[in-house]
């Protein structure tokens, strides 16, 4: 299963006036492990280009230590296992701000990435206002 596939594969519930997302446990793995790949490409670019400009030096390229990272960690630390009779994780249930503040973040290293893609292949940018006129010219509500 892909990301996308796993994204669209959640349920919306509401208990006690909270909302939640449920994923199976198949499908959360899948996204913890493509939001882990697209965190770890990014951070490896940015900080690989600080450290050379900084002539290697760590603290001068601005490299965090773990204790300053570490509550990076909280959607994965916060998620709820659903459990069978022997343990076995069957699901989650995430909260769902905390779903919203995932997907946003997926979203933007998504587009971080698509760029530099795009970059590397001479691709030309347009700016941001003239994007938007074009798809309204192509009935896109933007």
């Amino acid at each position: 299963m892909t990301a996308a596939e796993a994204l669209q594969a959640v349920q919306f519930v509401t208990v006690k006036g909270r909302r939640f997302v449920v994923l199976s446990i198949e499908d959360w793995e899948t996204l913890v492990e493509w939001m882990e790949d697209l965190e770890d490409t990014q951070i490896a670019r940015t900080a690989f280009a600080e450290l050379s400009a900084a002539g290697g030096d760590r603290q001068r390229a601005g490299w965090r230590t773990w204790d300053e990272v570490e509550f990076e960690f909280d959607i994965v630390d916060t998620a709820q296992f659903v459990v069978d009779a022997r343990g076995n994780r069957q699901a989650v249930l995430v909260d769902y701000r905390l779903w919203e503040e995932l997907l946003t973040s997926l979203e933007d290293q998504e587009d971080a990435e698509e760029i530099r893609r795009l970059r590397e292949a001479g691709e030309e940018a347009i700016p941001w206002e003239q994007a938007k006129a074009e798809l309204r010219a192509k009935g896109f509500d933007v």
